[in-house]
């Protein structure tokens, strides 16, 4: 069944702004760069850096994960995020990692209140 709340970012001008944009949220696992957007749906990239992840089996894995944080998280649908992987994600558990990627996601929807 196909989600319509959720879908990866294609559109390479929608990156780039999504990049320089200065909306940024971080902690020692992840760093998430945000932007509102008018649709009612969440956009993401998830990067795992090669430097950091050798293998693609472990790229792939984090990503699955990742991407189950952010279906789970009741969010609200309307940003667009890139959520970069940091080196030290592997050294935590799975339900720790969990909880400091929900933090940071009610932190960007604290903001987006506010904006």
């Amino acid at each position: 069944m196909k989600n319509n709340f959720f879908s990866s970012i294609k559109n390479k001008k929608l990156i780039t702004q999504v990049v320089h944009s200065k909306n940024i949220v971080q902690n020692n696992i992840c760093v998430i760069k945000y932007l509102k957007n008018n649709e009612n749906k969440l956009n993401y990239i998830i990067s795992t850096p090669k430097k950091y992840f050798k293998l693609a089996v472990t790229r792939n894995k984090i990503k699955r994960q990742v991407r189950s944080i952010i279906f789970e998280h009741k969010a609200n649908n309307n940003m667009n995020i890139i959520i970069i992987i940091r080196d030290t994600y592997l050294n935590n558990t799975f339900n720790v990692n969990k909880a400091l990627i929900s933090e940071l996601l009610n932190r960007i929807e604290n903001n987006l209140w506010h904006m």
